[in-house]
């Protein structure tokens, strides 16, 4: 993998689950250790030590110190990595269904050389590993980047008002500023959404439905609330397509 992309995990309250979902899916695939940065909060840190240890004391990321709140954990990652190229994984991500395989490293080396002649500074993949909705292609525009693994040459520091609407804001905020996004659909992230820990700690007494209609109010163009019987309240970003790229990892550079 190439030294100038780095790998970043945001964890809280997941010492356990990053160790066997997502620390375990990218030594699996090679990613050097070294290349690993893990932001936690500075009174999580020797509870993250400690299960570091038992499970990979051969394979120990760089431990970073973050700051409270998801808003805040972004803003520690930018701050720290400003002007450079990231990948960003949840603590939770347990892999990526590919319809076009390829090597982990491989992948996001190609991401950011397509993003990169597309001139898109934002890339991501497709919110699930739900292979009928998944498609070989990647679009150019307005697509939600959702924030559960995503790609990005940090060009900004961003405004996170709400922790439960930063991949949101940072979609939009990208989108505003360079005029485009880019996702790749035929990549799928596997995960669980909504599992203990990390954002759930702040969706309760109706905050989740509060973030949304908030966000909303600030970008009503570019969304809309969606509302279903037994799911929270949720944000749909619209999806604005400028440029259709079909087998983006079969295309010629």
């Amino acid at each position: 993998m190439s030294p100038t992309i780095k790998i970043v995990i945001p964890s809280y309250k997941r010492s356990e689950t990053i160790c066997k979902k997502t620390l375990k899916f990218l030594q699996s695939n090679g990613v050097p250790a070294d290349s690993i940065y893990l932001f936690v909060e500075p009174d999580q840190r020797k509870r993250y030590e400690a299960a570091l240890a038992r499970y990979y004391p051969d394979y120990l990321p760089n431990m970073c110190e973050g700051r409270p709140g998801t808003s805040g954990q972004r803003r520690a990652i930018e701050d720290a990595f400003l002007g450079e190229r990231i990948v960003c994984l949840d603590d939770d991500v347990r892999g990526l269904k590919m319809k076009e395989p390829m090597p982990l490293l491989q992948l996001f080396e190609e991401c950011f050389r397509i993003a990169d002649r597309e001139g898109c500074a934002l890339w991501g993949f497709h919110p699930s590993d739900n292979g009928l909705s998944m498609r070989d292609a990647a679009t150019v525009g307005l697509s939600y980047i959702i924030g559960s693994c995503f790609g990005m040459t940090c060009k900004y520091l961003l405004d996170y008002p709400n922790n439960l609407t930063e991949d949101f804001e940072r979609t939009l905020q990208y989108y505003m500023r360079d005029g485009k996004v880019i996702r790749f659909n035929g990549v799928g992230i596997k995960t669980r959404y909504f599992a203990k820990g990390g954002l759930e700690e702040f969706r309760g007494d109706g905050a989740q439905e509060s973030a949304m209609r908030a966000f909303h109010e600030r970008y009503r163009d570019f969304c809309r609330i969606r509302e279903r019987d037994g799911k929270p309240t949720d944000v749909v970003i619209k999806t604005l397509v400028q440029k259709r790229v079909l087998l983006p990892f079969q295309s010629s550079p």
